[in-house]
């Protein structure tokens, strides 16, 4: 039914309405602008559009009309057809406009993967395809329906994203070849927060990660991207939801989901608890998540949002580093020149024993945010916000050293009376040794803050939308001091000589018996401290409709404090409660570094875009390390980069998101002079590449999202002929990951998806003699959605990696690309890496209140 406008009766009362209804509403339907209402026959037809002041198509009289629609026959409404025969109603008169389940949208079952919009912190919300930058964001209902556990692995699907691993559970986003800070470049709801705590995936929406520099728009950075994770918050309507879930090889997982409150008051809250074995036989995890959201409207335009939680996990177990050098090592302890070793295969990361039910990571993550937004009209808005972080780590990683050969007895490869031969990886054994030292222990307290005011006014023809705001955190680092309070001495482990023990490649040994403990440090001391804020200004000005020009303007303040760091493993010899303050050995600070950012977006139509971006960064080089260099402990300064990017985005009938951009990036290089043996910021990383990204429903029954992204990661001016001109150790030239989600209407609730993961080979050490070889992941999965008494049941089954590939998830290298010749000692492996997860299985049964 069409609504005529010229029969409108709004505003009509008396005899004047029944006259006009009488005259103009014959075949069409009158509003009268009160509530909307609509009648359904039991056939699904709809007879009227408003029981009280509408007219049906068949030319009944007012007065007729308004009798059918209120007569009752045995106590039941009863409703003329247009054929006027009396039908049953299901339903009559529904007052006010159909609200969306909340289950619906919390569930999944939509499968909505398009990226609709942005958070581009100052700027505010800007729709996707008029961003002028390669973003991609893993929506809510990726995270339900691919049963994700961790925030790390929803940014699998941006195929210019990786991950490093420096120990089991520290992290640092890698984005187009470049390695995040732990602060700088991570954010939780737009605020500072570190990356290498552990984030569960039950407390957050999304996560969104902006690929390459974005330092005038959030301030100093690595030019690594910008990774922000939105925290979930309560829904309109309330809800309730059970999760139950199991994970291989026997790990249950129990968790809830509400949003209840009326008025002004609305209140979230998420638990979760899991706990039992992982993929190896010998592993062990404990997770649990305590989280709540509440939201108050303190005013029609003022909205005050809470967010507190703390999340502990607990892993054992779980295969650990790996480590081998570069050159085959002769009896003299020297490398062999051009005796290069190439990659070790990767190995079954089922399998236990490439990790120790004495290894672990422990970590505790308490979080508490605080925003209030307030709007003064249409034009014009202010958002205040305040993160507090406190995160503990407790490691004790296995490190599995890959023996270099019969002669080889550094490192625990020790093999008596084979030892008859030089290098090669042959007989192929593994010496691992299971390290516990103060490194292992770190604690952090971070605060952040941001403060944003933005809106729009018109000068002329030129429409401009303004920003002014600043934002900044301060991190203090925490130390152990020289011991642990119940450290195990080497006689005590059953590892036999010097802590090691020895088993060739593919029989990895478990040490039956190893317990489960964990360090506890006698005490800890503040051993570094960092303060930012950044002052930015921006105008993203309209010229016509078709042209938009963004200026952003962003000075930093910086300043950093190194603490005394004497005594074992470079951590504080201070006893608790004894001695004098630890003494500052360094500090650095730069006043108003300038990070400008210039864009140009062209968008002829409401669904293409073509842009242009230009910016640079500036970030902290660090302190030279304290041994091992002839400039220990000295400041390295500041570095800055620079940015070109262009692209163009396209958005197919409002559902589908296709970007392709290429860029262009440069940032100065930190290494260790090959002579002078001292840390020195000489040389430059230029990176250059090609993104493809699509999400969203291609049909209506099917939603895709990934992308593929071709990159040129080369180190230039080194200082060594050896290592310039070379590819960055770990970083594939190609790299593509596709998720597709099909859920036709003929099968009545049934869904599947397949994601496909593909990575190209990849450089195993800075001088480029080996690579790690390309491979390719598959993941399958299925949904079933029904109703059960009325309420919404959800089954999902995933399987990961369905081929069981073994690859090197990670590779990174140890030696420095300044270090000319190769000559690696016992001591200093020249390469690591970690192995990817083997086939894993998730099956998850969730009910919806």
């Amino acid at each position: 039914m069409k609504t005529d406008t010229r029969c409108s009766l709004r505003g009509t009362k008396g005899f004047a309405f029944y006259l006009k209804a009488l005259l103009c509403c014959g075949s069409a339907m009158c509003f009268t602008g009160r509530s909307e209402a609509m009648i359904v026959s039991a056939g699904g037809q709809i007879i009227s559009g408003n029981a009280r002041d509408s007219a049906d198509s068949s030319g009944h009289s007012i007065r007729d009309f308004f009798r059918e629609k209120e007569n009752q026959r045995d106590g039941k409404k009863w409703v003329r057809n247009s054929k006027g025969e009396w039908v049953r109603s299901e339903y009559v008169h529904v007052l006010g406009q159909r609200t969306e389940d909340p289950a619906e949208e919390v569930s999944g079952i939509k499968a909505d993967y398009l990226n609709k919009s942005y958070d581009l912190g100052p700027l505010g919300e800007m729709q996707s395809q008029k961003t002028p930058f390669s973003m991609m964001t893993t929506t809510h209902d990726v995270i339900e329906n691919q049963q994700l556990r961790d925030m790390t692995q929803a940014t699998q699907y941006d195929p210019s994203v990786r991950w490093v691993q420096n120990d089991m559970g520290s992290s640092h986003l890698v984005d187009r070849g470049y390695t995040s800070s732990s602060l700088n470049n991570s954010r939780v709801d737009g605020l500072n927060a570190s990356i290498q705590g552990s984030y569960t995936t039950e407390a957050f929406d999304h996560v969104s990660v902006l690929n390459g520099m974005a330092g005038a728009l959030y301030g100093s950075e690595d030019p690594a991207g910008m990774l922000n994770m939105v925290l979930k918050r309560p829904t309109e309507n309330p809800f309730f939801n059970f999760n139950f879930a199991y994970d291989s090889n026997g790990s249950p997982l129990e968790s809830l989901d509400t949003s209840f409150g009326k008025g002004p008051v609305k209140v979230r809250f998420n638990y979760m608890n899991q706990t039992g074995q992982l993929y190896t036989s010998n592993s062990d995890q404990w997770r649990n998540l305590y989280a709540g959201d509440i939201d108050i409207q303190l005013t029609k335009h003022t909205k005050l949002e809470l967010d507190a939680s703390q999340y502990n996990s607990d892993l054992h177990g779980l295969p650990g580093q790996f480590d081998w050098d570069t050159l085959k090592v002769g009896k003299d302890g020297q490398g062999i020149p051009g005796a290069w070793m190439g990659m070790p295969p990767a190995f079954d990361a089922s399998k236990a024993g490439y990790g120790q039910q004495n290894s672990y990571a422990a970590q505790s993550n308490a979080l508490g945010v605080m925003k209030l937004k307030h709007e003064f009209s249409r034009h014009l808005r202010l958002d205040l916000g305040g993160l507090f972080q406190s995160g503990t780590r407790r490691t004790a990683w296995a490190t599995d050293y890959i023996c270099e050969g019969k002669s080889d007895t550094h490192n625990g490869c020790y093999l008596p009376g084979v030892n008859t031969a030089d290098g090669g990886f042959d007989p192929n054994y593994i010496s691992q040794n299971v390290a516990y030292n103060a490194r292992g222990n770190v604690n952090d307290l971070t605060i952040s803050n941001r403060a944003y005011l933005n809106g729009e006014f018109k000068i002329g023809p030129i429409v401009h939308h303004f920003n002014v705001g600043s934002n900044g955190y301060s991190d203090t680092g925490y130390s152990p001091y020289g011991g642990n309070s119940d450290d195990k001495s080497a006689s005590t482990w059953p590892y036999g000589k010097n802590n090691n023990v020895t088993y060739p490649w593919d029989q990895p040994y478990n040490v039956p018996g190893s317990p489960q403990i964990i360090m506890k440090p006698a005490g800890f001391r503040k051993s570094n401290f960092t303060q930012q804020q950044d002052i930015m200004f921006g105008d993203n000005f309209d010229i016509g409709r078709q042209l938009t020009v963004m200026t952003e303007l962003s000075w930093t303040w910086i300043h950093t404090q190194s603490f005394n760091t004497g005594g074992m493993g470079g951590m504080s010899m201070y006893k608790k409660g004894g001695g004098s303050l630890p003494e500052t050995v360094q500090s650095a600070q730069v006043n108003g570094a300038f990070e400008p950012s210039v864009a140009l977006t062209w968008h002829p139509t409401n669904r293409f875009s073509a842009y242009f971006n230009w910016g640079q960064d500036t970030t902290s080089a660090g302190f030279a390390p304290k041994d091992g260099v002839s400039n220990p402990n000295q400041n390295l300064g500041f570095l800055s980069s620079t940015q070109y990017e262009g692209g163009m985005k396209y958005l197919y009938r409002d559902r589908f998101l296709v970007v392709l951009d290429g860029f262009g990036m440069s940032r100065p290089y930190v290494y260790q002079a090959p002579y002078s043996q001292a840390m020195v910021k000489n040389g430059k990383q230029n990176d250059s590449g090609v993104e493809f990204q699509v999400s969203g429903a291609l049909t209506r029954e099917i939603s895709m999202f990934g992308g593929v992204t071709w990159i040129n990661p080369i180190l230039r001016n080194t200082g060594s002929a050896e290592t310039s001109g070379k590819y960055i150790v770990g970083i594939p030239k190609w790299n593509a990951d596709f998720l597709m989600d099909w859920h036709p209407s003929f099968l009545h609730g049934w869904s599947f998806n397949t994601n496909v993961h593909y990575s190209g080979r990849r450089a195993g050490d800075i001088w480029n003699h080996s690579y790690s070889p390309e491979y390719t992941t598959l993941d399958l999965g299925v949904r079933y959605q029904t109703r059960l008494a009325d309420h919404l049941v959800v089954l999902r089954g995933n399987v990961d990696n369905v081929t069981k590939t073994n690859y090197w998830s990670e590779i990174s290298p140890s030696s420095s690309a300044g270090a000319g010749n190769p000559k690696a000692n016992y001591g200093s492996p020249t390469n690591s890496g970690m192995l990817g997860a083997p086939q894993t299985w998730h099956i998850t049964a969730s009910v919806y209140f």
